[in-house]
Parts: C-alpha cells; structure tokens; sequence
C-alpha cells in the first residue's frame, strides 16, 4: 500500500512549506519539514514539491518495515503514513503503546473498539523531546483521519516565502500543489 494523493496532500498541510530554514524540534527543517536543514538555507517552493515527493518514497517504505503485512484501510494507511512522515522511522518505532495498539487492531481491523483505541493514542505521541502535548491539533486531524476518514478541506496549504518563518510571520494561504 501506498500513500494516496489525499494522503500526500494532508500531510502537507499539515507540514505547510517553509522556504527559509527554521528551528524545528531539536533540530532545523526547510520545505515541508524537511528535516537536517542549515539556519540560513533556502529551498524555492517548486524545490520543496520536489524534496517533498522525494520524502513521500522514503516514508512509504518506513511504513512497509514499520507494518509489514498488516492491513489498513486507505485513510487508516494515509494518517499512520502522516505520522511516520512527521516523525520519521526511529522515532515512530519508539512509540510502543501505539505501535502495540495498531498490531492488536490488525488481528480483526473491523473492530470498532480497537480502531478507537489506536485514535485515541494519537495525542500522546512524542513530535518532539517536549514534556507534555506538543501539536495537538495536528495529532486530532490525523486520528479524525483514521477514525472518519475525513480528509478534511486540502485546497489550501500554508506557505512562508524567503525569510518568513512560523510563530514569526504569519503565513500566506496559496492553492495546494498536489
């Protein structure tokens, strides 16, 4: 499986597109949270398309050793895919409860009680060596995800140019590229 064009476009709405590098986490990112940036590197938007796409590939391999021969629906696949975009292998393969959560759904993937219980896990991952709830819109978004499938409205994605950064400078609003 594979993420799909709506998965591709939630994620990076939720990344949104920094063109500057910016501080992220306990580290520096640029583009759509491209991780391993250097304070002062600039990427053009059609880079950070093409960096993303690129990311895209690794992740749905994470997502293959990560769940191998487990089974999901589409929008199941396309939230856990998010998450493994967001944090990136090792981190996800930290998240034990969450992970054991998702291997007992696998056993009956129709059992609404377990899918509930995987969701409700979402809030508790670690984005970041952060005490307490980092991101936590984003983390509901992602488990409405899994629960509705409700992508959401992915028209719209948020872009700071050159020299803008997030929780500095507020972002523009331009059409979303994939």
């Amino acid at each position: 499986m594979l993420a799909s064009q709506s998965g591709l476009a939630f994620a990076a709405q939720r990344e949104a597109c920094v063109l500057s590098a910016y501080p992220d986490g306990a580290g520096v990112s640029l583009g759509f949270g491209i991780f391993g940036a250097k304070m002062g590197q600039t990427i053009s938007y059609a880079e950070a398309i093409e960096k993303y796409i690129e990311r895209a590939k690794i992740s749905d391999d994470d997502m293959a050793a990560i769940f191998p021969d487990y089974s999901f629906t589409q929008t199941q696949y396309d939230s856990l895919w998010e998450m493994t975009y967001n944090l990136g292998r090792t981190a996800m393969l930290k998240e034990h409860i969450l992970l054991t959560k998702i291997h007992e759904l696998s056993l009956d993937i129709t059992d609404r009680r377990l899918q509930d219980s995987v969701a409700a896990e979402y809030p508790n991952v670690k984005y970041t060596a952060e005490k307490g709830y980092h991101n936590l819109a984003r983390k509901m978004s992602s488990a409405a995800l899994f629960l509705r499938g409700d992508y959401g409205d992915l028209t719209w994605l948020k872009l700071w140019t050159e020299g803008k950064v997030p929780g500095k400078d507020p972002p523009l609003s331009v059409k979303m590229p994939i």
